[in-house]
């Protein structure tokens, strides 16, 4: 509540009395983590997260957030938290988006484009992975998987109409476009 106001000092001190009561809370260790976040202090966050983490590993948004801030300057080991996450919440299309975006980054084409497909299969209307997904399918010279995916996506009925009208619109760009 008070890190929603800005007030990170007081969220901080409920943060830590709350510890004290319950120090081996995963959930208040991960929001701790999240406040260091917002507080600009990235090592104190790595190791809230990580701390969150020994405490439950299967704590999947602890190693999301502890694999986007470290991803950059520790790129296998940021790539390792994005994996877990998206292996202990493959339904979430965020996890699901995030590691097939970092494995591309990576170098793993192949491996973020099953991510993808994967994550599409739990969430046909996200807008995010189907751009990332047709992108790649089209790169790679596969206009008409770039197209089905667009159609199924427009056929499911899962988008908003902003989304679906971004999808009309790269399927207009695919005119022409040959296999």
């Amino acid at each position: 509540m008070y890190g929603q106001r800005g007030e990170y000092d007081k969220a901080e001190t409920s943060l830590r009395k709350a510890l004290e009561i319950e120090p081996n809370s995963a959930p208040v260790q991960f929001n701790l983590g999240l406040l260091m976040v917002e507080k600009g202090n990235a090592g104190q966050a790595e190791k809230d997260f990580r701390a969150a983490l020994d405490l439950d590993p299967r704590l999947a948004p602890a190693a999301y957030n502890l694999g986007l801030l470290i991803i950059e300057e520790r790129p296998e080991e940021g790539l390792m938290y994005c994996r877990t996450a998206y292996e202990l919440s493959p339904g979430d299309p965020k996890y699901g988006y995030s590691f097939a975006f970092f494995q591309a980054q990576t170098g793993d084409r192949e491996g973020a484009v099953m991510t993808l497909e994967n994550t599409l299969k739990f969430n046909p209307g996200h807008l995010d992975s189907l751009l990332l997904l047709g992108a790649f399918y089209t790169q790679d010279g596969k206009v008409e998987s770039a197209r089905e995916i667009y159609q199924h996506a427009l056929s499911s009925g899962d988008l908003s109409d902003q989304d679906a009208l971004l999808l009309r619109s790269k399927l207009q760009e695919l005119e022409g476009k040959k296999q």
